[in-house]
């Protein structure tokens, strides 16, 4: 993280920095994180459990700001027992996840890496002869109409004319939450994107991406029967790896019996390098990158740094995930 620019946005504020080892963003850092605490208001963080410990030793702590989208290494009830803000940042790697998705679709549909690859090996005329499909031709689902999902879902209407639906509870009105929707089911008509229920989007369509963010109701939501509707199309992950039964997952490839997959995110991060997703040649793996980019601290240290300052002066401020403290 980029401590300078932390520094000149919250220039009146002492930064203190926790060097955190590299691995995947659940990683245990708990002692290390309560002594760079101490006398603290405010964390940024990124990879690093915040645990109810972590909360509870930390009797200054104010606020917790993430700067990326998913928050669920965060512990959320433990924040809010203790009437600490949490908040996170799906506007901060939004465009650069919005981005790498279109591209793992383009990729997938046109066969670009297996081109290239049977270009490099002297194989063109047999190159040219895989089918590729335009994305305009295709029916896209995106699950999870957030800040992200509703990115994807516009882009791909606007740009390429496909045929979009979305799946959202929260959009739709089937479930209530303090924080969630993130848009409004008008909006979302007037885009030309068709909302539907999850058993829908995954019958009838050719492509389906996931944007939902990592709950107890998310957990392993995307399964058998899932894979099945989609049986023959084409499936991206870039949320979280655990929304997805990662078993299943694997069933569904091993038998062919999808199209292509694209994944961003694992349920082990870094996974087994046995793990037969690294190995399929309808799978294409990168290493949780898409939010990452040339301006992803820039832009993120600016909105914490805004929200930080917002709630250390007693106000509420945006994509707080438990707004219930504002009322105790």
């Amino acid at each position: 993280m980029r401590l300078d620019l932390i520094a000149a946005e919250l220039e009146d504020c002492e930064i203190r920095d926790l060097e955190v080892p590299a691995g995947g963003l659940r990683r245990d850092v708990e002692s290390e994180l309560i002594d760079a605490l101490e006398g603290c208001q405010g964390l940024i963080v990124r990879p690093g459990l915040v645990t109810e410990r972590v909360i509870t030793e930390s009797e200054d702590l104010e606020i917790i700001s993430v700067l990326n989208s998913g928050y669920d290494h965060i512990d959320i009830e433990a924040a809010t027992e203790r009437g600490i803000v949490v908040t996170h940042s799906p506007d901060n790697p939004g465009p650069s996840v919005a981005e790498h998705t279109v591209g793992l679709m383009l990729s997938m549909l046109r066969k670009i890496p297996s081109a290239a690859n049977q270009t490099s090996e002297g194989e063109w005329a047999s190159a040219r002869e895989t089918e590729r499909l335009e994305l305009q031709s295709c029916t896209v689902g995106v699950v999870g109409l957030g800040v992200i999902g509703f990115d994807v879902a516009q882009t791909v209407r606007r740009a390429f004319g496909s045929e979009v639906l979305a799946s959202d509870p929260y959009v739709s009105g089937e479930r209530d939450s303090a924080i969630y929707p993130r848009v409004d089911p008008a909006k979302v008509s007037d885009e030309g994107i068709e909302l539907t229920d999850t058993d829908t989007l995954f019958e009838r369509s050719d492509l389906v991406t996931v944007h939902a963010p990592l709950t107890e109701v998310t957990r392993e939501f995307v399964g058998r029967e899932e894979f099945d509707a989609l049986a023959g199309g084409y499936f991206i992950n870039t949320a979280r790896g655990d929304v997805i039964d990662e078993a299943a997952l694997i069933d569904a490839v091993e038998a062919e019996q999808l199209a292509g997959v694209a994944l961003d995110v694992m349920t082990n991060e870094p996974p087994e390098p046995d793990n037969p997703l690294l190995h399929s040649d309808l799978v294409t793996v990168t290493p949780h990158v898409a939010g990452l980019s040339n301006r992803l601290h820039e832009r993120g240290v600016e909105k914490l740094g805004q929200r930080i300052r917002t709630v250390l002066a007693g106000d509420r401020t945006a994509y707080t995930v438990n707004p219930e403290v504002y009322d105790e």
